[in-house]
């Protein structure tokens, strides 16, 4: 299905000692186009002068490439290892021209130094020694990134595409909430962290899975003192024992959380995650490992999480103005259908997925159509296409009731 997306153009700069690394952001780029664009409406375009200029003649090649990529691009990443360049005749090098003018321009660069291993006989110390004084030059001034290896690099460079997508949406909820709310009084951070928090939910980087619920309120708790911490923990204790009913679970308290860990013999232990931020915006986060995940599990634990963030109360009397499910890091081997549509492909293997929905609500939310159409786009995001009729029909609180009679039997 089609959707808008603003672009932003993020030029690949660095000496030509980085070829592979340069093929390596570049394609970071698109993988997070795949993963996440339709959910933040944002596509990143890479720039880069091997495949995005053309030659020109009676004009000073650096100032060409500037030119044709780097004046209307918006995001810089440059990267250094063993040489600084050669000089452009205005600057010490292509790369450090780049970056200046990019500052120049008030545009954000992302530096990062490779720190990985390099023969001494393939080096040419002036350049080796030119980089040095350079990077000496800027490290009162700058913050930049080391990375060791290219997975490295690939990980710090996701991480900031997701974070500056994060800002990017911050800034236009913003601004949408003050041309809607121009003469109400409101609190935006709610809903600007909200976004945020669902973005850290959706790249847990854990083993297993992870299913988030977020929720984002008109305002912030007044307290979250030791008793609600404690109806928190056993309320989430309950939950898990639930699913493993011969386990006790382990709590640790924080500021503003409650972490519920179940003692079992897996390599990552399931765990409970419920977060409070005094800004408006409660978290809370189930985390497993399984084969499949059955969905029968999806469907009660969206049911009895959102029943929390609805009704605990370190929230009671806050108006709930949006909501939020993900599942993130799914094992590979697919959702397990067969309990709740007996005709679904159970036996059919996927490769990992990120489910996201989003809605805004009112005070009236239908929980079940909520966790209905986070569950139709889950199944379809894996390839699930013969369950519409049947989810269209389910009563998803005789899913939570049939299951926990199973476990309890």
């Amino acid at each position: 299905m089609a959707y808008s997306a603003q672009v932003y153009e993020i030029v690949i700069a660095s000496p030509g000692d980085l070829k592979k690394e340069r093929e390596i952001v570049r394609d970071c780029v698109l993988q997070w186009n795949r993963d996440h664009s339709k959910f933040f409406n944002l596509i990143y375009m890479p720039r880069m002068w091997e495949t995005d200029t053309v030659p020109e003649i009676n004009i000073r090649p650096q100032e060409s490439i500037n030119k044709q990529i780097l004046h209307n691009s918006d995001i810089m990443i440059a990267m250094f290892w063993t040489k600084l360049g050669s000089p452009t005749g205005k600057d010490q090098s292509g790369t450090v021209e780049e970056i200046n003018q990019f500052i120049s321009s008030e545009k954000p660069v992302a530096l990062y130094f490779s720190d990985k291993k390099y023969s001494p006989s393939t080096i040419d110390p002036m350049q080796l020694e030119a980089l040095r004084a350079y990077q000496s030059s800027i490290r009162d001034n700058s913050y930049y990134n080391v990375f060791k290896s290219t997975s490295e690099i690939k990980e710090l460079v996701l991480k900031y595409l997701n974070v500056t997508a994060s800002e990017i949406t911050k800034k236009k909820e913003s601004n949408l909430l003050i041309d809607i709310q121009e003469n109400e009084k409101s609190k935006p951070n709610s809903l600007d962290d909200f976004h945020s928090y669902l973005s850290l939910a959706s790249h847990a980087n854990a083993d297993g899975f992870w299913l988030s619920i977020v929720a984002g309120y008109d305002d912030g708790y007044s307290s979250f003192n030791t008793n609600e911490k404690e109806y928190i923990f056993d309320w989430a204790t309950t939950v898990l024992q639930s699913v493993y009913p011969e386990n006790v679970g382990s709590k640790r308290y924080g500021k503003d959380f409650v972490s519920v860990t179940c003692k079992t013999q897996d390599t990552t232990a399931p765990v409970f995650q419920v977060r409070y931020d005094n800004v408006g915006v409660a978290m809370i986060q189930w985390r497993a490992i399984n084969p499949f995940i059955p969905l029968n599990w999806l469907i009660t634990l969206c049911l009895v999480s959102v029943a929390q963030v609805v009704n605990s109360p370190i929230v009671s009397g806050q108006r709930l103005r949006k909501l939020g499910i993900t599942l993130s890091n799914s094992p590979e081997e697919g959702i397990n259908t067969d309990v709740v549509f007996s005709s679904s492909m159970s036996d059919v293997h996927f490769n990992s997925r990120n489910s996201i929905w989003t809605s805004t609500v009112d005070e009236d939310v239908n929980i079940d159509k909520v966790i209905k159409e986070f569950v139709r786009n889950t199944l379809q995001e894996w390839g699930y296409y013969d369950f519409e009729d049947s989810l269209d029909s389910l009563i998803l609180k005789n899913v939570k009731q049939d299951y926990l009679l199973l476990l309890n039997d």
